[in-house]
């Protein structure tokens, strides 16, 4: 619900810290990005696993704007955000991020994204990547005429031509290239 309400890219969702929500301002620093990258063999010709790296404060090489920005956050976030720390209180968790199972700790985005994909299975919706949602938010933007450059701060590109090449309005309805 947080990347449909901000727009946020996956990774910078999963490494958010309860110290980057300021609830009296309703805003969300973010702050870093999760990045899953491959493991190669020694020979580096095959790859044969992953981790994940997190980035920190600054833009990563190749990224359209990941960098350190602060988001406006609606009622309604600050009310699932409120919702999420009274619910760790009541099981018992004590974490610094706001994402994290009582059994494995952080999570990383392709646990995240599986949960989104498993939820649209169980109400019987059309199964769509946590990306998807982010071109949701961006779109209803669009459409309620917000204008292009606000948009591109919130979700964080560096052109607003990044933002218009793959989001556009019609006059009538946002159309996905």
């Amino acid at each position: 619900m947080l990347i449909f309400l901000t727009g946020m890219r996956i990774g910078e969702c999963v490494t958010l810290k309860w110290i980057d929500v300021d609830f009296e301002k309703k805003l969300l620093h973010i702050r870093r990005i999760e990045e899953k990258v491959p493991d190669c063999d020694k020979s580096y010709t095959s790859l044969s696993n992953y981790h994940y790296d997190i980035y920190e404060g600054k833009v990563k090489d190749g990224a359209d704007g990941f960098g350190p920005r602060t988001i406006i956050l609606t009622d309604n976030a600050i009310y699932i955000l409120n919702l999420l720390k009274d619910y760790y209180k009541d099981v018992g968790i004590h974490s610094e991020w706001l994402f994290v199972s009582k059994r494995y700790g952080k999570m990383h985005e392709r646990a995240v994204d599986m949960k989104i994909r498993k939820l649209c299975g169980d109400i019987g919706t059309v199964t769509k990547s946590t990306h998807k949602i982010r071109a949701t938010y961006i779109s209803l933007l669009a459409s309620e005429n917000v204008s292009w450059a606000r948009i591109a701060k919130q979700v964080g590109h560096k052109q607003v031509t990044t933002t218009m090449n793959y989001y556009f309005h019609d006059g009538k309805r946002i159309i996905f290239r």
